[in-house]
Formats: structure tokens, C-alpha cells, sequence
């Protein structure tokens, strides 16, 4: 499902998770990609570089070359940085646009760039994208680290209620929770 999502955002320009994230509720054509499930950009992240980190540039190369091949994409949007723009526009000063249409080479080396630059995005994005691991928390941890906060509550008078009502709630059922 998420493969779809990161094909469609490429070829849309798209490549930040922070920006495929809002991009998820606001754009129908993803909206229907992902079966109207919404996931935020640490899962997006993480996809992109755990389960798509080898595959994705060769998957992302196959689905742009097919469907050029079908003529069911312009492909002038993926070279637009390259495009030779002179101030006398005449019979040869677009010379991008025929040759990525007649080398498939020329647009090998384009997608490899934007691919670059993609890759550039996502890792400003995330430089970390490995998930918190949580280790398990002991019993007597939570005992010292409550009677700390006791001690400091109980010297303090200002201490309000709310935070004294979660302190007996923590103290309490913490430890017989993490028992079960």
C-alpha cells in the first residue's frame, strides 16, 4: 500500500515524509492509494528505510520507463533545473525535451539525479529514523524513582493536587501493573 504512496509522491514531487504525511489527508488520489488509512511520517520514514531502501530506486526507474514508454506521462517536469532557456527563444533552445524523448540513457541519468535529490530531502528530514527501543522498566525502578518524587512533593507546599493525585494513582497501580 505505502509503495503506491511513495510512487505517486515521487513522480508528484513530493519526497519529504514530513510533507507526505499532511499530503495523506489532503490529496484524494492518495487518500485512495492508501485505502483511506492514515500514517504518520515516522512510519512513512521508517518504510522508506527499512523495507524500500534497496528496492525502491530500481522499482521507482521500472514504473517511470513503463509509463513513459506508454506515453501516459510528460517527463518535462523531471528535467525542469536542466532545461537551456535562452533569451532568444528560437528554433533550438529547448533542446531537453527531444533528446530525454529519444535517449533512454539521458533519462536514466535524470531519474538518478532526482533520485539524489530525493534521497537528499529524506535524510534532512529524518537523520535518525530507527525507532525507540523501550527497555522494560523494573519494579523497584519505580518504586525509588516515586518515593523520590514523594519526598519532593511532600517538602514542597505548592505541590497541587492534581500532581499529588497522580503520584498516589502511580504509586499504586504502577507496580501491581507491571506484575501482571
Amino acid at each position: 500500500m505505502l509503495v503506491k504512496v511513495m510512487l505517486y509522491d515521487y513522480m508528484t514531487n513530493i519526497y519529504s515524509s514530513r510533507k507526505i504525511e499532511p499530503a495523506l489527508r489532503e490529496n484524494i488520489n492518495l487518500m485512495w492509494f492508501n485505502s483511506m488509512t492514515i500514517v504518520d511520517q515516522n512510519t512513512i520514514n521508517r518504510f522508506k528505510s527499512d523495507k524500500l531502501k534497496e528496492n525502491f530506486k530500481e522499482i521507482f526507474k521500472q514504473v517511470v520507463l513503463m509509463i513513459a514508454s506508454e506515453a501516459l506521462v510528460n517527463l518535462k517536469q523531471i528535467y525542469t533545473d536542466g532545461t537551456k532557456i535562452e533569451a532568444q527563444g528560437g528554433r533550438y533552445a529547448f533542446v531537453w525535451g527531444y533528446s530525454i524523448k529519444t535517449n533512454k540513457a539521458k533519462m536514466l541519468t535524470q531519474l538518478e539525479e532526482l533520485w539524489n535529490y530525493a534521497q537528499s530531502i529524506s535524510n534532512e528530514d529524518d537523520p535518525n529514523p530507527e525507532p525507540t527501543e523501550f527497555k522494560e522498566i523494573s519494579k523497584e525502578v519505580i518504586q525509588k524513582t516515586v518515593a523520590e518524587i514523594d519526598a519532593k512533593a511532600s517538602g514542597n507546599g505548592k505541590a497541587n493536587s492534581k500532581a499529588k493525585a497522580k503520584l498516589r494513582y502511580i504509586k499504586n497501580n504502577f507496580t501491581t501493573n507491571l506484575e501482571k
